[in-house]
């Protein structure tokens, strides 16, 4: 079994949707692209991994990733999310 912690502090980068609502006219704009600045909140991921042998030739595995499903940012807010990921497998050895 393998457990793993990523945290990641808070940050400051620019809120790229907001910019992207101002140029659609959906929303408001400012006179430079400090007004685009946002501040996101440190978040906390975590992964486990599992590998049972079932004989000398074969184990199964299940890994985890995002165990808790945390949707914070990781980067900027236009960058799609990834949520829990699941991968089970059978490793082979020959």
């Amino acid at each position: 079994m393998a457990i793993g912690v990523s945290y990641v502090g808070s940050w400051t980068n620019y809120n790229i949707l907001a910019e992207e609502k101002c140029f659609g006219g959906t929303g408001p704009c400012f006179a430079s692209t400090r007004g685009y600045w946002q501040i996101y909140p440190a978040f906390t991921k975590a992964n486990v991994s599992v590998t049972q042998r079932i004989t000398s030739a074969v184990s199964g595995f299940v890994s985890i990733t995002n165990l808790t499903n945390n949707e914070d940012y990781e980067f900027l807010n236009s960058v799609p999310i990834m949520g829990r990921v699941t991968v089970a497998g059978i490793q082979l050895r020959y």
